[in-house]
C-alpha cells in the first residue's frame, strides 16, 4: 500500500538541527546571509538575491514546486523529484533569512516578512495549516526573524517579540502547551515580550536577548538545554519537564544560538559559555556523556552554563555539534562529525563514551570567515564573499551538484553577501 509523505517524519525531526547567530554593535559578524535547516541551504546574494537548494519533500525550496514521495513496501519512493542539487533563485530584495525543519522565513528590503514550506502547526502565520510552495507575506515592520523545528519567532522594530506555530514543548512562550485535550497552537503571531535585542529559535526551545543584555530561555528542557539547573513549570505529553514562561539564565549576553539539545552563547567580553546535551563532547568543556565500557551511565550534561573559550564572535550549533567564529575569523568545531559534520577528519574515540570521529575540544576548521550556519551541514562565508559548505548531503544540501557527503568544505558559489 502507498501512502503519500504529508507529515514530518520523527526520525528527521529529531535529527533536525538548527543554529542562528546574532549580530550586535561590537561584533560585526553574523550569519543572516546564509542558513542551514533540515537538508535544506539558503543564501543571500550581494545584489539581494536569496538562493536555494536541498531536500524540497514540503515546498521549502520556495520556488514553486515540491517533490512527493511515496512509501512502497519498506522503502519511500521519489515520485516527483524537484530536490534542487544546486542553487536556485527564490527572491529578490531580501536582508535576512533563516531555515527551520521544513519551513524557512525571509525579511526583505522594506521589513516585510515572507514565509514558505511546511505549515502543520501554522509555523509559516499566515492563520492556516497550508503548505506554500512560494513565499507568502506574513507580516511588517520584522527586524529579525528565527525558525525553529514547526514554529517561528520574530522580533519586530519596536523591539517587540511575536511567536506562532507549534507549542507542544511551550516553546511559544505563553504559559500555554499542547495537549491531546487542548491546541494551544498559534497560526497567527501573538505577542509574548518587548525590549528583544535578538532570538534563536531551536528544535523546540528558545533562547532571547533582552536590550539590557539579559538572557532568557523557555521551551523544551529534557537535556538541561535553557541552563536552569533542568527545571520546568510544567511537562510535555511524555512528562519531560518544559518551561512555558520565560525565566532568566545570565546577563551580559551578546549572542546565542539554540540547538536541538544544547545552547551556546557569546558573553559580551567574547566568552563562550555552553549547556545541555552532551553526548558528543558538543559543548567542549573537554569531557562527553554516554556510557562506559562496563555501560555505567556517565552524565556529563550540563545544566547550568560553563564557560568554554575566549575571543569568540559568533557561534552555531545543531543536535550534536557546535560551530564558533572567532575574533580572529577561523572557525572552530566541536562534537559529533558524523557525516562530516565537523568539516574535519577525526576518527579517535575521545574518553568518556562519546561517538568515534567527535571532537570534546575545539579544532580549527577554516580562517578569513565572516558568517556561518549549520544543521546536519554547515554553511561557511568567508571575506572574499565565497560561500562552502561540508557535511551531510543526502537531499543535495551542500550544493555541488551531487548527493555525496563532504568530510571537508567545498566551494559552492561566490557573491554571497557579506555582513555590514
Amino acid at each position: 500500500m502507498k501512502k503519500v509523505l504529508c507529515m514530518v517524519m520523527t526520525i528527521l525531526l529529531v535529527s533536525s538541527l538548527f543554529g542562528c547567530v546574532q549580530k550586535h554593535d561590537s561584533q560585526p559578524i553574523g550569519i543572516t546571509q546564509v542558513a542551514a535547516g533540515s537538508g535544506i541551504s539558503f543564501a543571500i546574494k550581494s545584489d539581494g538575491s536569496l538562493w536555494a537548494w536541498g531536500d524540497n519533500v514540503f515546498g521549502q525550496i520556495g520556488d514553486g514546486t515540491i517533490t512527493i514521495r511515496e512509501e512502497v513496501g519498506k522503502a519511500w519512493e521519489t515520485i516527483v523529484d524537484n530536490d534542487r542539487h544546486t542553487p536556485v533563485k527564490i527572491m529578490d530584495s531580501v536582508v535576512s533569512v533563516s531555515a527551520g525543519s521544513f519551513h524557512a522565513m525571509a525579511i526583505t528590503e522594506d521589513g516585510s516578512l515572507w514565509a514558505w514550506g511546511s505549515n502543520s502547526s501554522g509555523e509559516l502565520g499566515d492563520n492556516t495549516t497550508e503548505t506554500r510552495l512560494s513565499p507568502t507575506k506574513v507580516m511588517e515592520s520584522v527586524s529579525s526573524v528565527s525558525a525553529g523545528g514547526s514554529y517561528t519567532m520574530a522580533i519586530t522594530k519596536d523591539g517587540n517579540l511575536w511567536a506562532w506555530g507549534g507549542n507542544r514543548e511551550g516553546q511559544l512562550g505563553s504559559g500555554t502547551i499542547t495537549t491531546s485535550d487542548n491546541n494551544n497552537d498559534s497560526y497567527t503571531p501573538i505577542m509574548i515580550m518587548d525590549s528583544v535585542a535578538s532570538v534563536s529559535a531551536g528544535y523546540s526551545h528558545v533562547m532571547a536577548i533582552k536590550a539590557d543584555g539579559s538572557l532568557l530561555a523557555w521551551g523544551w528542557n529534557e537535556s538541561g538545554q535553557l541552563g536552569n539547573g533542568g527545571d520546568g513549570d510544567s511537562e510535555d505529553f511524555t512528562g519531560r519537564p518544559v518551561q512555558t514562561f520565560p525565566v532568566k539564565i545570565m546577563d551580559d549576553v551578546a549572542s546565542v544560538s539554540a540547538g536541538t539539545y544544547h545552547t551556546m552563547a557569546i558573553k559580551t567580553d567574547g566568552s563562550l559559555w555552553a549547556w545541555g546535551s552532551n553526548y558528543s563532547g558538543e559543548l567542549g568543556d573537554g569531557t562527553a556523556s554516554g556510557r562506559d565500557d562496563n555501560l555505567n551511565l556517565i552524565d556529563n550534561n550540563r545544566y547550568s552554563p560553563v564557560k568554554v573559550m575566549d575571543s569568540v564572535a559568533a557561534v552555531t550549533v545543531g543536535r550534536s555539534h557546535t560551530m564558533a567564529i572567532k575574533t580572529d575569523g577561523s572557525i572552530w568545531a566541536l562534537g559529533s562529525n558524523e557525516h562530516g559534520l565537523i568539516g574535519k577528519e577525526t576518527t579517535s574515540r575521545p574518553i568518556g563514551a562519546a561517538p568515534a570521529r567527535s571532537a570534546q575540544n575545539p579544532i580549527e576548521i577554516m580562517d578569513s570567515v565572516t558568517s556561518i550556519s549549520t544543521a546536519g551541514h554547515t554553511l561557511a562565508i568567508k571575506k572574499d564573499g565565497s560561500v562552502w559548505a561540508w557535511g551531510s548531503n543526502y537531499s543535495g544540501q551542500l550544493g555541488d551538484g551531487t548527493t555525496k557527503d563532504r568530510l571537508s568544505p567545498i566551494k559552492i558559489m561566490d557573491g554571497a553577501k557579506l555582513p555590514e
